[in-house]
């Protein structure tokens, strides 16, 4: 891994007119194809990245030179990223087992040591074959109503947009 730093320049503000003509000659000379307009534009407007990835001895140095001519400048070393574990897995997470001594009794032991051993929990399906059980006829008025009801909704709404959409 490279063991040199590096982080951002940072031109925070020029407070004064005399201050801004030197740093705007002074970063002419890094700039290339930029005029002393452009480049005084640029630096106007602070704060202002002059380099986003500048090695750190290089921008610290700048940023000295500067603060020499009066502006407020500095560099700002780049944050190291984490380094997280590879993942692996073995090291992936195993559920704690299960608290069964509470619930345990003697003649449900087997039972409980058949269900963890097993691999998959078979759960019992539910038997589709089973009658439902009768509903009332209260509800089945209140269903028919409530479907009489919508359809005449969408009916009127259809005629509705028809009327509209035909001239």
């Amino acid at each position: 891994m490279d063991e040199t730093r590096s982080g951002k320049l940072i031109l925070r503000s020029i407070p004064s007119k005399e201050a801004e003509e030197m740093v705007v000659a002074f970063l002419l000379r890094f700039a290339k194809n930029t005029t002393a307009e452009q480049m005084a534009k640029k630096v106007k407007h602070t704060p202002y990245v002059l380099s986003s990835n500048i090695a750190e001895e290089k921008g610290r140095k700048i940023a000295k030179n500067l603060k020499e001519m009066g502006a407020i400048a500095e560099f700002e070393p780049h944050t190291p990223e984490p380094e997280f574990d590879q993942y692996t897995p073995e090291a992936e997470f195993e559920p704690p087992a299960p608290v069964l001594e509470a619930i345990r009794t003697p003649d449900t032991t087997d039972l409980v040591q058949s269900e963890l051993s097993s691999p998959q929990r078979a759960k019992p399906k539910p038997d589709l074959t089973q009658e439902r059980p009768p509903t009332s006829p209260s509800k089945r008025l209140v269903t028919a109503l409530v479907s009489a009801l919508l359809i005449v909704g969408l009916a009127l709404l259809a005629w509705q947009l028809f009327r509209i959409l035909t001239p």
